[in-house]
């Protein structure tokens, strides 16, 4: 009876093994081999009648699980170590579909200008890169009508350091400049020219109020003034490579479309636009 029972227990501790054997290979070719199902637990029954020498406990049974990815709708997904040995839930929510923005369009900031120590206005990219610089000696006469109906001309000269401001946007080949003092802003709008590999000033516009004090025996109730210059037309038109420098002297009318008109004059101008730097070039 002895005997018998030995060769009962070799016979179990057997048919665990080739059990225990068949489910791991099962279960490592399966997750090695992305299987979608999911895999119920393989319960192995031994008989209540076996000795205690054989188990131990003879109400004792063997739970043999494999485990594959489930695909149920809390979207946990398993995951194997590289040995193909396994490994461990994660969370992942494959309802919630991430949102792609779109790249930021320029935004004007307070902070992407200022003036250099030598009187130069400095104009940042958004990513603080120097795209322009100016630097010039100027003013501006403007021609309005007074009280008697009679045009009258007034010479007014930009601070040494007014209130600047400005954009620069590289992709779009377009920046700007403004300088605001008393009722007036100038400004310079910039271009490139890829056919000539050339900078350009594409537009010159000033803005005041014929309402402010500044002006003297002004027609009634003019208010505000916008002129431009020329339209399609390329001024200063200079390599990518250098600045624009010129020490003669420069007039540049501007008018808008009913009659009001003035005249920027520029002396020693020395300006540099799409820079990528803080240095004129040569």
């Amino acid at each position: 009876m002895a005997a018998a029972g030995r060769a009962g227990a070799a016979l179990v501790k057997e048919l665990l093994v080739l059990a225990v054997v068949a489910g791991a290979a099962s279960a490592s070719s399966s997750i090695g081999g992305h299987a979608d199902i999911l895999m119920t637990p393989v319960h192995l029954l031994l008989p209540q009648n076996l000795s205690s020498d054989v188990l131990g406990d003879p109400q004792s049974s063997l739970l043999l699980t494999a485990t594959k990815r489930d695909q149920q709708e809390d979207s946990d997904f398993f995951t194997s170590n590289e040995d193909g040995s396994a490994g461990k839930y994660e969370d992942y929510d494959d309802d919630e579909d991430e949102e792609v923005l779109p790249a930021p369009a320029y935004q004007k900031s307070d902070d992407n200008t200022y003036i250099r120590d030598d009187l130069t206005f400095m104009v940042q990219d958004p990513d603080g890169v120097v795209c322009i610089m100016v630097y010039f000696i100027g003013q501006a006469t403007v021609y309005y009508p007074d009280t008697t109906g009679q045009y009258i001309s007034k010479v007014f000269s930009p601070p040494e350091k007014p209130e600047i401001s400005g954009m620069c946007d590289r992709s779009g080949q377009v920046c700007e400049i403004q300088m605001s003092w008393s009722a007036f802003t100038m400004a310079m709008k910039f271009g490139k020219d890829d056919t000539t590999d050339s900078w350009f000033v594409s537009q010159f516009r000033l803005k005041y109020d014929l309402n402010d004090p500044v002006f003297d025996d002004v027609a009634d109730d003019l208010g505000e003034v916008e002129l431009v210059s020329e339209k399609d037309r390329k001024f200063w038109q200079t390599s990518n490579l250098r600045s624009f420098r010129c020490l003669l002297l420069h007039d540049i009318k501007l008018k808008d479309d009913i009659n009001n008109n003035a005249k920027l004059h520029f002396d020693q101008v020395r300006i540099q636009a799409f820079s990528e730097d803080k240095y004129f070039r040569t």
